[in-house]
């Protein structure tokens, strides 16, 4: 597939660790990625003479292996940096421990309120149970 921008990888880590922290950890995200091959693709399907979805057998299983050992080639030495690991678990609880803002005048509306009714007709942000089935979890 070959290598992915600096750019739209930071972009999918967010969406990654929030997924993880959403599931509750690792192994509930992966068991929720797994889930959603089998319900929402063709992933798992193996293919029969004529069939134009799902893999020839085993190739679904050699995909997962091979993405798995891509990484995996040197355990200790790809370890992420632990101390950047905790700053950025650090930045990323204070940004959801804000306080809501305070309000002097109860008629005037925070930012935050008067964005929310300008998008109540947009696509509400899946629940955890959504992402997460409770099965996953």
């Amino acid at each position: 597939a070959g290598m992915v921008d600096p750019q739209m990888q930071e972009e999918r880590d967010g969406l990654l660790i929030g997924l993880a922290q959403r599931c509750g950890g690792i192994e509930a995200m992966l068991d929720s990625l797994f889930s959603f091959l089998k319900r929402k693709t063709d992933f798992y399907h193996v293919q029969k003479e004529g069939d134009r979805i799902g893999f020839p057998a085993g190739v679904a299983e050699k995909m997962v292996l091979e993405a798995l050992r891509k990484y995996q080639s040197d355990g200790v030495a790809a370890m992420p940096d632990q101390k950047a690991l905790q700053e950025r678990a650090t930045r990323l609880q204070g940004d959801r421990a804000e306080p809501p803002p305070t309000r002097t005048n109860p008629s005037t509306k925070t930012p935050t309120e008067s964005a929310g009714k300008a998008q109540e007709g947009q696509k509400k942000k899946p629940s955890r149970e959504e992402v997460c089935p409770p099965s996953v979890r």
